[in-house]
């Protein structure tokens, strides 16, 4: 049986709103569900986001009585009606019952209110008082509710874990039946016990066992839905002829100094963008702001978010929601320009090449450039002041571009992935250290902490001695920006990297 995280994802993924309100987001790992594309609103007093969320979203540390008091929702949507629309706000049947309420004025017959908690578990987790760690309150008793004061509803009750879910369609914003008998209806309800819906969980609704795919059928279906299924079946079965469709995932932490440089150089090489930015407090979040428009996803994660988890969450986004949609991935760090083999095309065209091979995947050389005494400091972007660099042999292997069918589960890119590698290495461009203040910062306050066990230990290393990243022009070798790249060993990194 699915839990019913997984029933939330399912229709997202189904109904792909545009608008969607959600009451009571908790950590936000429900309200992370969301695509890319959707308004979100997010209502809770207690909110301590820990999963990442759209940039876009609005969220409102109050109760839901008093955003609804004090906000109109059709203001805050631009006009827009309710969409989609989730209670698991406070677990008792009158508050769910008034964020239905107060819901419903803002949706359209065809949009869906879901709510947690339908199917209570027990006695002693259904009960209006808590006791346990998992409290599903008297929720529950919304649906008899309304199934009396509103039979015109269409209720469908899920049977996940761990407690229910309830799809409400054939929504009426106008109706005042539930309102205007809100004493009366607490007064009936209020007093019911548990005793009362144990023996009556078959009737809840239509009840339906377990999340499949027949369960579509009772979420409103968009209009044009079946005939963008046709059109999609027909392209995957009749392919035209074309260059590659790509997409490049940035995620972001204090490279806001280049991270514009490289959105450009993305967006030239006719690469689609996802960016999700992990709390930085330095230039990225005015520079995602400017290039918002060009991304095709932008979620904000708190820097509570481990970033060891980042690649693998990251990774089963592509997964779940793009690799369907693309032909391949291209995955830089956000300091890092992506090149071919050599500099007779653009990455893009050598890209092509690869695609229409047998091979999946492409590693590539590691070379660093790092600033110098000869940079002209009034040069502010970091690509045209950095010509200095030397290649990095013994790094793990730089692996950030792949055939999208092939994604797995990255772990920091290094990692290789099903069929076979492209024969030459492509290169890169790494700007970890382009100017003194910026080393500084990035050794003692943007990647402090960051090693665990044999892992990015480099920048502890770093800190033993300060002198050693002082390098001279003529310690590196020089890029005329034209003449293909020198991989010729000039400097042994290991000296300012250390080794773990």
């Amino acid at each position: 049986m699915k839990d019913y995280y997984l029933a939330l994802q399912d229709i997202h993924k189904f109904l792909q709103p545009r608008t969607y309100v959600e009451v009571g987001i908790g950590n936000g790992k429900s309200f992370q569900l969301v695509s890319a594309k959707t308004l979100c609103i997010g209502i809770d007093p207690e909110a301590d986001i820990t999963y990442p969320i759209n940039a876009s979203s609005k969220l409102f540390k109050m109760t839901s009585d008093e955003f609804f008091n004090d906000h109109n929702l059709t203001d805050i949507l631009d006009g827009r009606p309710v969409e989609l629309a989730f209670i698991d706000g406070m677990h008792l049947f009158e508050y769910a019952l008034r964020d239905f309420i107060n819901l419903e004025k803002y949706c359209r017959k065809d949009s869906c209110i879901l709510v947690h908690d339908t199917l209570p578990i027990d006695g002693i987790t259904s009960s209006r008082e808590r006791k346990t760690r998992v409290w599903t309150g008297d929720v529950w008793k919304l649906i008899p509710c309304l199934k009396k004061y509103r039979p015109d509803l269409n209720i469908r009750t899920i049977d996940v874990k761990p407690s229910g879910l309830s799809i409400i369609t054939d929504l009426d914003p106008g109706s005042n039946a539930l309102s205007q008998n809100m004493a009366r209806i607490c007064e009936e309800y209020i007093p019911l016990d548990y005793f009362y819906i144990d023996n009556r969980k078959s009737d809840m609704s239509s009840l339906v066992s377990g999340w499949n795919n027949d369960i579509a059928q009772v979420l409103p279906r968009k209009a044009n839905g079946n005939i963008k299924s046709i059109k999609t079946l027909l392209k995957r079965a009749f392919p035209a002829k074309r260059h590659p469709k790509c997409l490049c995932v940035l995620l972001c932490y204090n490279d806001g100094d280049i991270l514009e440089d490289i959105i450009i150089h993305m967006l030239k090489n006719r690469h689609d963008i996802i960016v999700w930015d992990h709390g930085s407090d330095d230039r990225t979040p005015e520079i995602l702001d400017k290039y918002d428009s060009k991304f095709i996803e932008r979620k904000l994660v708190p820097r509570s978010f481990d970033f060891y988890d980042l690649y693998p969450t990251m990774s089963q986004n592509l997964i779940d929601n793009y690799i369907m949609h693309y032909d391949w991935i291209s995955w830089p760090d956000d300091d890092e320009i992506l090149e071919g083999p050599d500099r007779t095309k653009t990455y893009y065209e050598h890209l092509c090449d690869v695609y229409r091979s047998k091979y999946n995947y492409i590693q590539f050389n590691n070379f660093n450039y790092w600033f110098t005494d000869e940079d002209d400091r009034c040069i502010e972007s970091p690509l045209k002041r950095i010509k200095h660099y030397a290649l990095f042999p013994d790094c793990a292997a730089r692996i950030r571009s792949w055939r999208a069918s092939v994604t797995n589960i990255r772990e920091f890119n290094h990692n290789t992935l099903n069929g076979e590698k492209y024969p030459e290495n492509f290169n890169l461009r790494h700007y970890p250290m382009r100017s003194y203040d910026q080393m500084i910062r990035r050794i003692n306050k943007d990647r402090a902490d960051l090693q665990r066990g044999n892992m990015n230990y480099h920048y502890n290393n770093m800190k033993g001695d300060l002198s050693k990243m002082m390098l001279k022009h003529y310690q590196l070798h020089e890029d005329d920006g034209m003449s293909d790249l020198n991989s010729q060993l000039k400097f042994k990194w290991t000296e300012i990297y250390g080794y773990g």
